[in-house]
């Protein structure tokens, strides 16, 4: 299943963070922790490397389309606001390249 989502939702991060070859590279909205999972993925592919990094590796799992990312959080014992701040961090230095 991890190869799975991983060749979903690529491209990977660079491993520090950092979003490699995206098509949405226009996009700047940043995300919250209100989104749902799937709206995320939806909008930024690119996100999930980050959110992989930070151990959440059932971002193909059907209920976690539906999940806020503020409940996957919780779910997974992690601090929303630091998972928040990663992934807008990533998709806005991707940005700027």
């Amino acid at each position: 299943m991890q190869k799975e989502i991983i060749g979903t939702y690529s491209p990977l991060s660079t491993g520090n963070g950092q979003i490699k070859n995206s098509p949405e590279k226009n996009q700047k909205e940043p995300i919250s922790d209100s989104m749902l999972i799937g709206e995320i993925l939806h909008k930024y592919p690119q996100a999930a490397s980050v959110l992989i990094e930070h151990g959440m590796h059932c971002l193909g799992c059907p209920s976690s389309q539906a999940e806020t990312l503020s409940d996957a959080c919780l779910v997974h014992g992690l601090e929303s606001e630091k998972v928040v701040t990663a992934v807008n961090k990533a998709l806005n230095r991707y940005c700027e390249n």
